[in-house]
Formats: structure tokens, C-alpha cells, sequence
């Protein structure tokens, strides 16, 4: 029974042995796999674009950056507590409290010097500035300023505009209408801003009685309050026209 057992076991081995390959190259043979596949005749190429992205992180960066200065200032702050201490600041201030008293009459002398020429050029500048004809307080200077408002309004306002547009237009478009009114507001403005600082800085000086030692007196301080007077009013004129031509415009668009 056992002889017929072994014989079983050993045929059937025979027979698996005899259906596998001896060799792994008939597979091959029977079925061929191409590593390399050509896609050329195929309707539709295939053309992978790779496009890497990089991600940069500056985080931590930044964070470091921020340790080390702070790293720097501690390092600054502990050497200045370790160099200035309170004696030495108290060294340091009677220091310039000694030098400053012993130096104290050139300092008292540089500053008088120096604000009396500030003060002298701002005066000189301005004055020079008023003294121009082209300027619009001078504008009719041959009437006074009564003879000026006596004109009507209409009238005075109409040769104001004629004025305006003679002495500003625009050299690149002369049609534009707005150039000419803009920049006389500009400049009315600056001239009223000059008029006004000159004789706010001769009140002071008159103030402390120091008039006879600066560019300036009395007739010039007297001058320069008529031409302030004198251009507020034109700019008042100029004003008034505004609002007139506006309200006329805003009417015919209405109607």
C-alpha cells in the first residue's frame, strides 16, 4: 500500500513538471513586453510639461533674524548699563552744565546772531515778494482802495477775469478755461500767506521794541496791511464771480 502510495506522489510530479517551462524565456517568447512603447502613430501626443513649484518658507527666517537682533540690543542695552552708570551720568550732565556756563556768553551770542539773521532774511524775502508789481494787490495800483470798491461788482469781477485770463493761461492748450482760474487761486493764496507771516513777524519785533534793529518800519508794516486788505478784497471779487457762474450753470442745466 505504501509502494502504491509513492508511486502515485511521484507520478503525479512528473506530470507538473512536465507542463511547466524548463526555461522562463519560452514566456518572453510568447508574450513580448515592451519597456519602451512608441506613441507616435497614436492620434492624440502625449507631452508631459513638468512645471515645479518651490515653496519657500521664510518663517523661520524671519524669527531668526528677529532673535539675533534682539540678541544685539540686549548685548547694547546690559554694555550701557554697564559703562553709564548713575555716577557717571551725574559726571557727565555737571560736565555740560560746565561747559555750557563757561562757554555761556559765546552761546548767548551765537543764538542772538543767528536768530536776528533768520529773522532779518525771512523779513528781507518777504518784502522783496510785496514789493513785486506783477502781484495781485498791486492789480489797479494807480486807484486807491476806496476807488476800488466804489466800481460795481459786475464790472470790477468782469476786468478781473479779462486780468486773470491775460496774466494765466495755459501755453499748451489756450483753451483751457479751468488753468487760468486754478492757478490764480494758487496764487492769490501764496501772496496772502506772504503778506500775512511778514506782518505777524514785524508785530512781534514791535513787541519787543527791537523794530529799529531789523529791515523794517513802520511805513513797510503800514504797506503791507493796505495790500493785505487790498487783496482779500479782490479775492473776495474773484469769489463772488465763482459762485455767481456756478449757480447760472447749475440754473440752465435745470431748466
Amino acid at each position: 500500500m505504501s509502494y502504491l502510495f509513492a508511486f502515485s506522489l511521484l507520478w503525479g510530479f512528473s506530470l507538473h513538471a512536465s507542463t511547466v517551462p524548463a526555461n522562463t524565456d519560452s514566456i518572453r517568447g510568447a508574450k513580448t513586453l515592451n519597456n519602451n512603447p512608441n506613441f507616435t502613430n497614436c492620434a492624440t501626443t502625449i507631452s508631459p510639461t513638468i512645471s515645479p513649484q518651490f515653496i519657500t518658507n521664510t518663517t523661520s527666517t524671519i524669527h531668526a533674524i528677529g532673535i539675533k537682533i534682539g540678541d544685539i540690543f540686549v548685548l547694547i542695552s546690559q554694555t550701557m548699563k554697564e559703562v553709564i552708570t548713575k555716577d557717571n551720568w551725574t559726571l557727565l550732565k555737571d560736565l555740560i552744565k560746565k561747559l555750557m556756563w563757561q562757554h555761556r556768553y559765546k552761546i548767548a551770542g551765537g543764538t542772538a546772531i543767528g536768530s536776528y539773521s533768520a529773522m532779518s532774511i525771512l523779513l528781507i524775502a518777504d518784502y522783496h515778494q510785496l514789493d513785486n508789481n506783477m502781484i495781485w494787490p498791486r492789480w489797479k495800483h494807480k486807484l486807491t482802495f476806496e476807488d476800488l470798491c466804489a466800481i460795481p461788482q459786475k464790472e470790477l469781477a468782469k476786468e478781473l477775469m479779462l486780468a486773470i485770463g491775460q496774466h494765466h493761461y495755459n501755453k499748451d492748450n489756450p483753451t483751457d478755461l479751468a488753468y487760468p482760474l486754478i492757478a490764480f487761486i494758487k496764487e492769490i493764496d501764496w501772496e496772502i500767506d506772504t503778506i500775512k507771516r511778514y506782518i505777524k513777524t514785524t508785530k512781534i519785533i514791535k513787541s519787543l521794541s527791537l523794530i529799529k534793529l531789523f529791515p523794517t518800519n513802520e511805513r513797510k508794516i503800514n504797506q503791507a496791511t493796505e495790500m493785505l486788505e487790498r487783496v482779500l478784497f479782490i479775492k473776495h471779487i474773484f469769489l463772488s464771480w465763482l459762485a455767481d457762474y456756478n449757480l447760472t450753470s447749475a440754473e440752465k442745466l435745470n431748466s
